[in-house]
């Protein structure tokens, strides 16, 4: 049986430290050399994911609280595997064998989020498509904009602007007014005119 070698990396020093500890205990050489090392991120920052997916290597995601909207995040990010640290003693060993042999680390109800999230965004094909009128909306939020002060910029009643966030917020599969702009900046749509790709 090879070496299974593990990159521990994050903003946390605490938790990754615990994590490095908990992969040694478990067999996983955690120095973290070698090309097929398989790189966890512990609440990673956007510069761990980015250093991630430049190397090219599986990623286990591993965050103090995992709700549906981080595990899909991890997911389009390019976990493999997202585990919660209170579930760390046994779930990030068998997490990085996994995906060093190839493969994912999901719960069952964790797959199924993920292949909701998924059937939902690729309907069609994939974009996010708003009209003129629901841009409008989102930039007013962008801004902390009140439905009625939104209404009275645009000339419309709150009734229609509330019906219009709505429908924004079934686009972009948020419950909140935070989670839309999170979405809208993650993919793009508030930075200019074009249609955002969700990835």
């Amino acid at each position: 049986m090879s070496t299974i070698r593990a990159n521990v990396r994050g903003s946390s020093p605490l938790s990754s430290d615990i994590v490095r500890s908990i992969l040694a205990v478990g067999g996983v050489d955690v120095t973290g050399h070698g090309g097929d090392s398989v790189i966890v991120l512990v609440e990673p920052k956007d510069g761990d994911w980015s250093e991630a997916r430049l190397a090219g290597a599986p990623i286990v995601l591993v965050r103090a609280a995992v709700d549906d909207d981080a595990l899909v995040d991890g997911v389009r990010r390019g976990a493999d595997a997202v585990i919660e640290l209170a579930a760390a003693t046994t779930d990030v060993v068998d997490a990085v064998r996994a995906v060093a042999a190839g493969g994912a680390l999901f719960s069952p109800r964790q797959a199924s989020v993920v292949i909701q999230a998924f059937r939902r965004s690729s309907a069609g094909d994939g974009a996010i498509r708003l009209t003129p009128r629901e841009r409008d909306i989102l930039r007013s939020i962008e801004s902390g904009h009140s439905v009625k002060q939104t209404a009275r910029h645009l000339g419309i009643s709150p009734k229609t602007v509330e019906n219009l966030q709505s429908r924004l917020f079934r686009k972009l599969d948020v419950r909140n007014r935070a989670q839309a702009i999170a979405v809208a900046h993650r993919s793009g749509l508030l930075d200019d005119t074009r249609e955002a790709r969700i990835m």
